[in-house]
């Protein structure tokens, strides 16, 4: 029992001693000594912030002396990359008991650009090589430029259809004086052919679908700008996601080949459901706005689209739309849609539309059309003493200038878009009201500009600006011809399409972050401006929002808040599209 004990007695004192020794030992990370300065000592040509960035090394952490000489080579390899090769180091370490560590840089002179042969070209002269590379001599030697001019003169191979060319540097000597002479010896490799075009990934769109979208066809050169240009066309259609770089790759010879381009199939048709509240004003009770938008696209995988959508502005006011596209109609590359729509104005008139509009890709980015439509309108109770009953034919010409590199969250790019459009209108009396002319004529015009500016990662500035505008034969304007503005899509913070007039101009500026390519959140400050016979004004608003992808679907949310009402009299617009 005694020895038990004893042991129990010894077995406790040497944990204690030996947490006593652990927790007596410095801070410096068990006896080893942390860094606690860095010191650079000669940078003339280069500043200390460049050559901090590419240490290892960090105060604070612990030195380890055997990574010093992988430090100083690290140095001398940014300063050849810059056209010092003759830059030395040195370094010294002192304990205090921490370390400071001094690295000594003696630059040397930089080196300039010497003799620069060319061998085994064909395609393209000397002098158009020398352009694209553009190094000049006598000019500082950088590793950077000379990449550079490298990888434009690759580009201009591939854009020539040679996807295999190699330049290597060869012969590349550095004299005493400080001048470097070399050759780029090029391997031009085959002219290729894109022989055929495979989409991995495809399931159920077919493929002539994507076929149709793209820049380069079977049988062509092969050219990197315009399968660039075909990816981009790739991933504007709503349904297809190009995830990987295309590739070439060569068949039974190699000036044959086969370019892949990887795609993901993206449910793209949605049923969208929203909810949005707008408090009441004196005497007038709140009330729910509503949308259902039903979008079918790419029917059956052919790229069709229909579209079904009924929206509720208010009590006494809704739309409801019917739509149908027919892409590439007779194997051409002209779209048909055709729409027939109703309007029902707070109490004021009833519109029934058909219309067709007929559009066509001129060029990459570019878009032009015309439409043509029949519109009949009829006043109801409240606007049977001031509306007369119409019939109206309309047309209209319309031109796109799509540079955005992503449909929904571009980071960067600009969009423009604008329409003219005249009409022909025949005015009948009612049992109220008799209308100013029998025959009227309008003319309209409106233009809309986007531009996404990048800042760090993630971060966007989004601009839009839109100006509308309406004329007529009769002195007065009746409110169905009016532009209208207010809400989701022009100015938030007011009522769906709350001012209306001859002239329409309004811009709306966002903040956003995007997490991903299916989100964002936003802050946003929206200007508008009207002008009638009667009266004009300016509003503003301000708030914020998010487009959020989820296994629920595509959740939005915009809190608009009218810069003069305040917080009382802010607008709330939340979503729910779910993706099939």
């Amino acid at each position: 029992m005694v020895r038990k004990s004893l042991n129990k007695t010894l077995r406790e004192s040497l944990v204690i001693v030996m947490l006593t020794m652990l927790f007596s030992l410095p801070e410096t990370g068990y006896g080893q000594a942390r860094i606690d300065a860095i010191e650079i000592e000669g940078c003339r040509s280069l500043s200390k912030d460049e050559v901090f960035q590419v240490l290892n090394f960090r105060e604070g952490e612990v030195f380890q002396e055997v990574d010093l000489v992988g430090e100083v080579e690290t140095i001398k390899r940014l300063y050849y990359s810059e056209g010092f090769f003759w830059t030395t180091v040195e370094t010294s370490v002192q304990r205090r008991p921490n370390v400071q560590i001094t690295f000594r840089i003696s630059e040397g002179r930089g080196a300039v650009v010497g003799e620069i042969d060319f061998a085994g070209m064909r395609v393209f002269p000397r002098e158009e090589l020398e352009t694209y590379l553009g190094l000049k001599r006598g000019a500082f030697s950088k590793a950077a430029e000379l990449n550079s001019g490298i990888e434009r003169i690759l580009e201009m191979y591939e854009k020539a259809g040679h996807p295999y060319c190699q330049l290597n540097l060869k012969d590349f000597e550095l004299s005493p004086g400080g001048r470097v002479d070399f050759t780029l010896q090029t391997i031009e490799g085959p002219a290729v052919t894109v022989n055929e075009i495979d989409f991995a990934g495809l399931v159920n769109t077919r493929p002539y679908v994507l076929q149709r979208e793209m820049e380069i066809s079977p049988g062509e050169a092969y050219n990197s700008e315009k399968i660039e240009r075909s990816v981009v066309n790739l991933d504007r259609l709503r349904f297809i996601r190009v995830n990987e770089e295309p590739q070439i790759l060569a068949l039974s010879e190699a000036s044959r080949g086969r370019l892949r381009i990887p795609v993901e199939e993206v449910q793209a048709s949605k049923a969208e459901v929203a909810l949005g509240y707008n408090p009441g004003e004196g005497e007038v009770a709140g009330y729910l706005t509503g949308l259902f938008d039903f979008h079918l696209v790419n029917i059956f995988g052919t790229g069709r689209e229909g579209k079904v959508r009924w929206f509720r502005r208010d009590p006494h006011s809704s739309e409801l739309e019917f739509s149908y596209t027919e892409p590439y109609i007779l194997g051409t590359r002209l779209n048909v849609r055709v729409y027939i729509s109703q309007v029902d104005f707070d109490s004021t008139y009833i519109r029934n539309s058909f219309g067709l509009d007929l559009d066509s890709r001129v060029s990459y980015g570019v878009t032009a059309g015309a439409g043509f439509s029949f519109e009949r309108t009829n006043p109801e109770s409240w606007g049977r003493s001031f509306l007369a009953s119409e019939e109206k034919w309309k047309g209209k010409l319309f031109l796109s200038l799509d540079f955005r590199d992503s449909g929904f969250n571009p980071r960067s790019g600009s969009y423009f878009f604008a329409e003219a459009g005249y009409a022909s209108k025949r005015n009948s009396a009612t049992k109220f009201f008799s209308p100013e002319l029998a025959e009227e004529n309008i003319t309209s015009a409106e233009g809309l500009a986007e531009y996404f500016a990048p800042l760090r990662r993630n971060q966007v500035i989004a601009a839009r600006v839109f100006i509308g505008g309406v004329g007529s034969s009769a002195d007065r304007l009746p409110i169905t011809e009016e532009i209208y503005m207010g809400g989701l899509g022009s100015l938030r913070g007011y009522r769906q399409d709350q001012f209306s007039g001859r002239l329409i101009f309004w811009s709306n500026l966002e903040y956003r972050l995007l997490p991903d390519p299916d989100s964002r959140l936003f802050l946003f400050f929206d200007s508008g401006y009207f002008s009638r016979e009667t009266s004009e004004g300016w509003s503003y608003g301000y708030g914020l929002g998010f487009r959020l992808g989820s296994k629920l679907g595509n959740l939005a949310f915009d809190l608009g808040v009218p810069l003069k009402e305040g917080f009382s009299q802010a607008k709330l617009h939340f979503g729910v599209a779910s993706n099939f």
